[in-house]
This record gives C-alpha cells, sequence and structure tokens, in this order.
C-alpha cells in the first residue's frame, strides 16, 4: 500500500524511521535502517502475499504532487515466519435477567436531581447603559417662526386665467380665475343664477361652484355639447370679497368641434354583395337630417341606401358585436338598395356640410370609410 506524503511528509517519514530502528527485532532489521540497507532489503526479501508500507516523500506543485528525489524509500513489513493471526474467540454468552432482578438492579442506581427552571423574564445580570449622545440645548416651547410676508394683491380686479381657451373635441366644463378671493371659504356649493360672475351662451344645463376663493367652475350635466359656438363673459362691476369691482367686462369665446366619424363596419374585407354598413360618430346625430349627406359608390357607380333598424334581430353577430359596444344616438346602420357588382370595392362618404343633432355646427370637409 502506497501512501502519499504532503506538507507533513518529511516529518512522517522521520517518524516511521525511527519506529523501525527501534523495533528492528520485531521487523527483521539488524541494524539501524539506511538508505543502502533499506534499498537492499527491499530487494532481498519482499513477501508475496504479506502487505507493506512504502513511505515516499512527496511535495505539492502547481502542476500536483511531485515525487522529491531525495534517495530515501522506506519499506515496512512484517518479519517473515510470525504467527498466524490469532483466531477471534467465540461470543460471550448472555442471559436475560428476570423483572425483580432488573427492579432490583436499577434501584441501586441513585436517582438523578431535576433541574432547576427559570420562572419568569429573564434578565441580564448587569444593565447597559444607554448610548451617550450629544446633549443640544433647545427652548421649550419654540420661539414663533418669523410669518411670511403677505402677499400683495394688484389693486384692480383682474381675469387671471379662463378655460377652454380655444377650440376643443372634449371640453368637460370651464373656468375663471381671477386676481382676488371672489368668495369666502365656506361658499363651495351651488350658485343661484343671480350670483354667477360668468354668463355663458347658449345656456348649458349644469352647476357654477367656487373652488377655492377666486376660481369658479362650470360642470355641465352632460358634457358641453358639440359642434357650438360658445360665447362666456364676466360683465364689468363684478366685486371682489374686499369690494373692488371689474373695471371692464372680460368676454372669449370657443366652439366645440363639428361631426366626425370615429368608427365604421364593416372591416376592410371580402363582403357579401349585399353588406351592412355601421357608422359611428362623436356626437349624437338625427339619421333623417343626416341621410342627404351620405353617398355610396361601387364600381364606379352611386348606389343608393337604405337604413337599418340597430334593433332588428338578424343582423350578422359580428355586427351586433359592433352595436353592441357603440351608442345608439351616435350610430347610423345602412345597406345598400341594389346588389354591388362582383370583386368591386365600396366606399361610403360622409359630404361637407353633415349637422350633428347637438349643435349647429356642420362638418367642412368630407370624410370617407
Amino acid at each position: 500500500m502506497r501512501k502519499t506524503l504532503t506538507r507533513w511528509g518529511l516529518p512522517l517519514l522521520w517518524t516511521a524511521w525511527l519506529l523501525a530502528g527501534c523495533n528492528a527485532a520485531n521487523w527483521g532489521l539488524a541494524a539501524p535502517l539506511t538508505p543502502a540497507s533499506a534499498a537492499a532489503a527491499e530487494a532481498s526479501s519482499r513477501p508475496a502475499a504479506a502487505s507493506a508500507l512504502e513511505v515516499v516523500p512527496y511535495r505539492e506543485d502547481y502542476g500536483g504532487f511531485r515525487p522529491v528525489e531525495t534517495g530515501l524509500t522506506l519499506t515496512l513489513r512484517p518479519q517473515r515466519g510470525s504467527a498466524a493471526p490469532e483466531t477471534p474467540s467465540a461470543p460471550t454468552a448472555v442471559t436475560r435477567l428476570a423483572e425483580n432482578e432488573a427492579r432490583a438492579l436499577l434501584a441501586r442506581v441513585p436517582s438523578l436531581a431535576p433541574e432547576p427552571v427559570a420562572s419568569g423574564l429573564f434578565l441580564p445580570p448587569r444593565q447597559l447603559p444607554p448610548p451617550a449622545g450629544d446633549t443640544q440645548a433647545a427652548a421649550f416651547p419654540p420661539p414663533p417662526a418669523a410669518a411670511p410676508e403677505p402677499e400683495v394683491a394688484d389693486s384692480d380686479l383682474r381675469v387671471l386665467r379662463f378655460s377652454p381657451s380655444q377650440d376643443a373635441a372634449l371640453a368637460p366644463g370651464v373656468s375663471v380665475t381671477f386676481s382676488k378671493p371672489m368668495a369666502p371659504l365656506t361658499s363651495h356649493g351651488q350658485l343661484d343664477s343671480r350670483e354667477r360672475p360668468v354668463v355663458l351662451e347658449p345656456a348649458v344645463e349644469g352647476a357654477w361652484q367656487w373652488v377655492g376663493t377666486r376660481t369658479l367652475v362650470f360642470r355641465p350635466a352632460a358634457g358641453l355639447p358639440g359642434a357650438t359656438h360658445y360665447q362666456a363673459r364676466v360683465p364689468a362691476g363684478v366685486k371682489a370679497m374686499d369690494g373692488t369691482a371689474l373695471a371692464e367686462t372680460f368676454a372669449w369665446d370657443f366652439r366645440t368641434t363639428p361631426l366626425a366619424l370615429v368608427r365604421t363596419y364593416p372591416p376592410r374585407e371580402p363582403q357579401a354583395l349585399t353588406p351592412y354598413v355601421a357608422l359611428e360618430f362623436d356626437q349624437a346625430v338625427e339619421a333623417a337630417a343626416l341621410w342627404p349627406f351620405l353617398r355610396l359608390e361601387a364600381g364606379g357607380k352611386s348606389l343608393e341606401a337604405v337604413p337599418v333598424p340597430q334593433t332588428r334581430s338578424d343582423l350578422p353577430a359580428a355586427l351586433a358585436r359592433f352595436l353592441a359596444s357603440a351608442r345608439p344616438e351616435r350610430t347610423v346602420v345602412l345597406q345598400p338598395a341594389q346588389r354591388l357588382p362582383a370583386d368591386a370595392t365600396l366606399t361610403v362618404t360622409v359630404e361637407a356640410g353633415a349637422p350633428s343633432a347637438e349643435g349647429p355646427l356642420v362638418t367642412t370637409e368630407p370624410q370617407r370609410m
């Protein structure tokens, strides 16, 4: 059996050498072991079946373990003619004790005293002092802070901001901001028509409210109607809380956009020769008023169209889904009065001048699908 020694190999080697020299009689060596005698003994008397211990010094290197060239090889083996190993003795017989004998034996064993159990809250024998810190002297209560400088308001009452300030497709309401407080903080309820400092024409259903003390907001009940030209004004003489009056009337105007086509049916794919057509707009329409402005063309020819009720039960499933997600007052459904030519493209045009049901303004450009 060969053992490889690394950094501890040299001490073990000398220990084995000393043991071999001290027990020369037991290992068949006649003299203290030397490198020459060890080599001769190994060459002349190596038993075939006996186990031997050969100790060779090695050292650890980056490439692995490498033997150390010392000229010393130490081999330990049993002496020739040594006695055969002893035969193990038979197992000792075991006799089972009777119940009373076992109890008498256990009664001779002294009883173990129970360990004391700590009760209550465990605290360390010595409390650590609180962490030390710097002491800062401060007056209590603290001195009053310097009051901010009062805001210097303009001597004249003016309108600072207003909205909408330009044409808007969707206007959530109207707002006006003044340069001075116009109402106490408690006046956040709806205003009576006699208290409104702003006049909006045409009149729209909704409520005027103060937001803070300087901003007045109008919230329409159902949004500002589309296709409408609005005029808003703050009359001269409107007074602020301090009695300052508006020197002259402040006025502005804005428009909500005319009718616009936002969604159509069917999709751009092959259809039947008598397809259904649905048009959805961004505001309410009247089908009778809109009908003269709808034009259908296919194969270079104009086609007549007939209206289709949205409540018909025999409409295609895809069209029914389209109508379910649309607002009925903003949608019209139609169908060509005659079959379309095969392999033709159907074009639907909403001509300029199409009216809205919400306001008097009309479209200025044609819209096509």
